[in-house]
């Protein structure tokens, strides 16, 4: 279903669920404030530019939901989201929300260290690999300035995340400029199976152009060197950002 820029519409339905709406483009339509309720079978919702105030818990029953644009909803002030009922989702874009102040990305522990820090074994002995442990979500807040940033990093929610900023946070130690770099990863007694680290990369771009738009590309691979010096190569992440002026900051 499209209905865009539909400045007139301020209310949908809701309580309802049709079963065979599976992608919903509200794009532009500015007056409209409910976030929609219209279908459990949902798996794209483009909601740019509406005035959704707010992301609300019961989005964990979208269990479909593949992709969340709300790029530019300048009133939309919290997220609720809870990805660990969310299997499918993939793609979620905030940015240019200026109002928002939070979001709570919900069902993962919090706090894990950023850099070479072994998971909790609880938490290892709950799941049977890594893939079960950090959705393979993209969020991005680019240019939401009133977000607590720090509250969002320290979510276990996400497999990249972008910001605006120009400087890598000071938790992570091991830096260079270029393009590769080399570090040890923390030895423990007994290794657990799998573990977890942070990378973050930042561009930052010298020139303001009064028109166009800047993108970005960045690819992120890790190769480990085991104790009897044999190479393994992790997957490779990459991601692509568009109409960015400023500085961005990506994490994965």
């Amino acid at each position: 279903m499209k209905i865009i820029r539909c400045i007139d519409l301020e209310i949908l339905p809701t309580g309802i669920n049709l079963v065979f709406l599976e992608r919903l483009n509200l794009n532009g339509c500015s007056r409209l404030k409910t976030f929609p309720d219209m279908s459990r079978n949902i798996s794209s919702l483009y909601l740019e530019e509406t005035a959704i105030e707010e992301v609300p818990p019961w989005t964990e029953n979208f269990s479909k939901l593949k992709y969340l644009l709300m790029q530019g909803c300048s009133k939309l002030e919290y997220v609720y989201l809870n990805v660990s009922k969310l299997k499918h989702l993939e793609l979620v874009n905030f940015s240019l929300c200026g109002a928002l102040t939070g979001a709570d990305l919900n069902g993962y522990p919090s706090g894990i260290a950023l850099e070479g820090e072994i998971l909790d074994p609880e938490l290892q002995a709950s799941s049977s690999g890594p893939d079960n442990i950090v959705p393979k979500v993209e969020f991005s807040f680019i240019n939401c300035f009133k977000l607590d940033e720090e509250a969002v990093l320290q979510q276990l929610s996400y497999e990249k995340l972008i910001l605006s900023g120009e400087e890598i946070p000071l938790y992570f130690t091991h830096r260079t400029t270029g393009t590769s770099m080399a570090f040890p990863l923390v030895q423990t007694p007994h290794s657990p199976p799998f573990f977890r680290f942070r990378v973050c990369a930042v561009a930052v771009f010298n020139s303001n152009p009064t028109s166009g738009t800047i993108g970005v590309f960045t690819k992120v691979k890790c190769q480990f060197k085991s104790r009897l010096g044999r190479y393994y190569d992790s997957p490779i992440n990459t991601t692509t950002s568009r109409y960015i002026r400023t500085g961005v900051i990506f994490f994965y």
